[in-house]
């Protein structure tokens, strides 16, 4: 209990960070695997390899540093993981495919 007094900043660093990393894992198997099945590709019209989108390097570590790059990359893979999955159109899933690609780089 006093380290929930004396920590509460680091307590919601782990929370959030943890969270990105389940949801990464998440996101890598699960959102994989649906490519493979013949539904999801006639309804989303994909050919293969469009979810091996390449990951760039980590720009913003060097301009923001680690610590702040790791939290503000965390928190917006939490929300475009669940933009992923409840992704309605093909448009939508790239957008999400591409930008996480992003956010990856930078871990």
């Amino acid at each position: 209990m006093q380290a929930i007094k004396l920590y509460p900043t680091m307590i919601v660093w782990s929370t959030l960070f943890s969270a990105a990393i389940a949801l990464g894992g998440y996101n890598l198997v699960l959102i994989s695997s649906f490519f493979a099945f013949p539904h999801f590709a006639q309804e989303y019209s994909l050919k293969r390899g469009v979810g091996q989108l390449p990951d760039p390097g980590s720009m913003a570590t060097e301009r923001f540093g680690l610590k702040k790059t790791l939290l503000g990359t965390s928190a917006l893979l939490i929300g475009l993981i669940f933009t992923l999955l409840f992704a309605q159109k093909v448009q939508t899933l790239l957008f999400g495919a591409i930008v996480i690609g992003v956010l990856w780089g930078v871990f």
